[in-house]
């Protein structure tokens, strides 16, 4: 389990999209983390920690940490601009940590920065 290469390479076809289509974002903090997304150094959990942190804000309850490792089959990223000049991003993404809490299950993650 955890987050891989495949979800990195998913991740950085979904931004290619993005500025394809739409151009960079007017947000700093957005264009970059889309620049970031071309260091050949990134991890996988580097890269989506944005992400996590934002559809995970204010739960609290697990690290983002933890829930990276927990991910598997990642997938359905998409990246669109939002009102504010950010990215908004869904994915859908399953998850498992075994016996512990939260337990097994999918969610389809989605928020903004």
């Amino acid at each position: 389990m955890a987050l891989s290469d495949d979800n990195l390479d998913d991740l950085r076809s979904a931004a290619f999209d993005y500025v394809t289509n739409y151009g960079l974002p007017e947000s700093e903090e957005a264009r970059d983390w889309l620049q970031s997304l071309t260091s050949p150094d990134i991890t996988a959990e580097q890269a989506f920690t944005p992400l996590y942190e934002s559809y995970f804000a204010g739960t609290g309850q697990f690290e983002i940490g933890f829930w990276q490792d927990i991910t598997f089959n990642l997938e359905n990223i998409t990246l669109r601009p939002d009102a504010s000049g950010g990215i908004y991003f869904n994915f859908d993404f399953d998850f498992d940590s075994g016996d512990d809490s939260p337990g097994e299950g999918a969610r389809g993650a989605h928020g903004y920065f």
